[in-house]
C-alpha cells in the first residue's frame, strides 16, 4: 500500500508530461486524413454542381415537353371535335363573301343545328393590326345584333371561331 500511496497519480496530483516527438507520431494519420476529406469534398463539389445543373436543365426541358404534349392534346381534340361536326349529315353549310372594306374576305360557316354550334372559318382576311382582333356577331330575323366572340387571324388571313348558338335570342 505503501508504494501505492507514494505514486503521485493516487494522490490526484497531476504531472506535465514533456512534449515527445514519438508521441506526436502517433497522430501522424491526422494531417492526411483532413487533407483526404478536403480532396473529397472539393471533388464531391466539383461533380455535383455540373449535375445539378444538367438535372435542372433536364427537368426544365421535360415540362417544356410536357406543355407541348398538352397542347398536342387540344389540338387533337380540336381537330376530331371538328371533324365530327364537319362529318355530321345534319350540318348545314352557309358560305359569305366580303363586302367593304375587305371584298376579298371569304367565310364559311358550319351549322351543326342539332347541336345548337357554328364552326366559322374564315380566310384571305387583313390583319386587324396591334392591340385589334375581329369579333363575329350574330344577326336574329328580326335585325338585332348579338355578339358571338372574337377570334384571331394568322398571316394567311385565316381564323376560325366555335360559336355556340343560342336557341331562341331574345330581342
Amino acid at each position: 500500500m505503501e508504494r501505492v500511496a507514494s505514486d503521485p497519480r493516487a494522490r490526484g496530483e497531476a504531472r506535465v508530461l514533456p512534449f515527445r516527438a514519438d508521441a506526436a507520431r502517433g497522430s501522424a494519420w491526422l494531417r492526411p486524413a483532413a487533407a483526404a476529406a478536403l480532396a473529397a469534398g472539393i471533388v464531391g463539389a466539383a461533380v455535383y454542381v455540373p449535375l445539378s445543373r444538367d438535372r435542372d436543365a433536364l427537368h426544365a426541358a421535360l415540362s417544356r415537353q410536357e406543355a407541348r404534349m398538352r397542347s398536342v392534346e387540344g389540338d387533337l381534340r380540336t381537330a376530331s371535335e371538328t371533324l365530327r361536326v364537319l362529318r355530321s349529315p345534319a350540318v348545314q353549310v352557309v358560305s359569305l363573301g366580303g363586302g367593304e372594306p375587305q371584298p376579298g374576305a371569304r367565310g364559311r360557316i358550319f351549322w351543326d343545328r342539332a347541336r345548337g354550334e357554328w364552326l366559322f372559318f374564315a380566310a384571305e382576311l387583313r390583319p386587324p393590326g396591334a392591340g385589334r382582333t375581329y369579333e363575329l356577331w350574330l344577326i336574329n330575323g328580326e335585325g338585332t345584333k348579338f355578339p358571338a366572340g372574337t377570334f384571331e387571324v394568322n398571316a394567311s388571313g385565316e381564323g376560325e371561331l366555335r360559336v355556340a348558338i343560342p336557341r331562341a335570342p331574345a330581342s
